[in-house]
């Protein structure tokens, strides 16, 4: 069950509107969603006695573990989020491959919990990552892709890189534009990055428009 729009919004206090494209588009914008529900064992009132439980509950299926990592991602849970995520990689990983449609949701929302908690080098790596195959298996418009266009220049403007994250941000921007519109809630949020960059870098007379 991927999470194709899992965008990040922009970074906390950025000056515009701050909408989940997200991830988890996520977003984030990330466009994000879902809360997972916890195994529990039944008490069971009966006149019968009660068979030997197992002696392990039965693994979570990597759908769950996604959308369960997604829901604490929101309550800012993270180091729960990235060990649920991690496993439902490695699964998916395995199973599906490294190319799969689902493998590649879980890798990118992976690299927005790692965002979130201040581990931009491995976000960053990870969302090159993810960008690669998705522009190899889907194409440079998808909004999949888009999705880790958006992504990937978070990173880089968390990190000081202002002339390459605001490239991406225009591109992200440009296509989204043609496909969704523009007045779609994931081109406004790139819209938004693109300004608030615009801004860190004093080009306030081309920022101001874009708000």
């Amino acid at each position: 069950m991927p999470d194709p729009m899992q965008f990040n919004p922009g970074p906390p206090g950025a000056q515009g509107p701050r909408s989940g494209i997200g991830a988890g588009v996520v977003s984030t914008v990330v466009i994000s969603f879902i809360i997972g529900v916890a195994l529990v064992v039944p008490h069971l009132f009966t006149d019968k006695q009660p068979e030997a439980l197992p002696t392990a509950l039965p693994a979570m299926p990597p759908d769950e573990m996604e959308q369960r990592a997604l829901a604490l991602e929101a309550k800012a849970e993270y180091r729960e989020a990235e060990s649920l995520l991690r496993n439902c990689l490695s699964i998916r990983t395995k199973t599906l491959g490294a190319e799969n449609v689902d493998t590649l949701s879980a890798l990118n929302n992976l690299a927005n919990v790692l965002h979130d908690m201040g581990n931009d080098e491995e976000a960053l790596k990870l969302n090159q990552e993810c960008l690669a195959v998705r522009e190899k298996t889907l194409g440079p418009d998808h909004p999949q892709t888009l999705a880790s266009v958006n992504n990937l220049a978070l990173i880089m403007h968390a990190k000081g890189d202002y002339a390459g994250c605001e490239k991406l941000y225009r591109r992200a921007w440009e296509s989204l534009k043609k496909s969704k519109g523009s007045e779609d809630g994931d081109t406004l949020t790139v819209l938004n990055n693109l300004a608030n960059v615009l801004s860190d870098m004093g080009e306030y007379a081309d920022a101001e428009p874009l708000y």
